[in-house]
């Protein structure tokens, strides 16, 4: 059963997301391990990278204007790929 402040960590969380921010949960015993810290430095790499092609991608509508798409380059980190962490 989640306490008062799991829930409301929970709200907020889902209030985040399903207005599109990226949210990352970090376990309190993830902190001190090195590995799993690196993943989730990677993970939120991949997020704001994503972040500045967005903002990209929102200014330069050029290629579209000439019927071009332009591929974006597979991320070996996308929040897709990335192993999904869920702690409280």
């Amino acid at each position: 059963m989640k306490t008062f402040l799991q829930a409301r960590e929970c709200e907020i969380r889902d209030w985040l997301r399903g207005r599109e921010y990226d949210v990352i949960e970090i376990a309190m015993n993830d902190l001190d391990d090195a590995k799993k810290m690196t993943v989730h430095f990677r993970k939120r790499a991949g997020c704001i990278q994503e972040i500045g092609q967005r903002a990209r991608a929102n200014k330069d509508t050029s290629s579209l204007q000439r019927g071009q798409r332009r591929a974006a380059a597979p991320d070996s980190m996308s929040p897709e790929t990335a192993p999904e962490v869920t702690a409280l």
